[in-house]
C-alpha cells in the first residue's frame, strides 16, 4: 500500500452502511507513517466488515468480514 495515493479506513455495519474513517497513511517527518488503529466514532453500533479503500481512486484495496457483527 506504499504507492496508494489516499487510503483509508472504512468499516460496513450490518445493515450495511458504509463509514468512511481516518486515513490510514500519516504523513510523519521522515517517511510515512501508517496509522494501524482505529477508534470507532459513538454513532458506529457495529461492525461486521473492515475495508481499506482508496478515496482518491474510490476502489477497494483489501477488507476482512467478521463472521457475526462486531460491537
Amino acid at each position: 500500500m506504499p504507492d496508494t495515493p489516499d487510503p483509508h479506513w472504512q468499516v460496513v455495519d450490518s445493515d450495511g452502511q458504509v463509514y468512511l474513517l481516518d486515513k490510514l497513511k500519516k504523513k510523519a517527518f521522515i517517511g510515512d507513517k501508517y496509522q494501524k488503529d482505529i477508534v470507532l466514532p459513538g454513532y458506529v453500533k457495529n461492525v461486521s466488515k473492515v475495508i481499506i479503500w482508496c478515496a482518491w481512486a474510490e476502489a477497494n484495496l483489501g477488507e476482512a468480514s467478521f463472521s457475526s457483527p462486531v460491537k
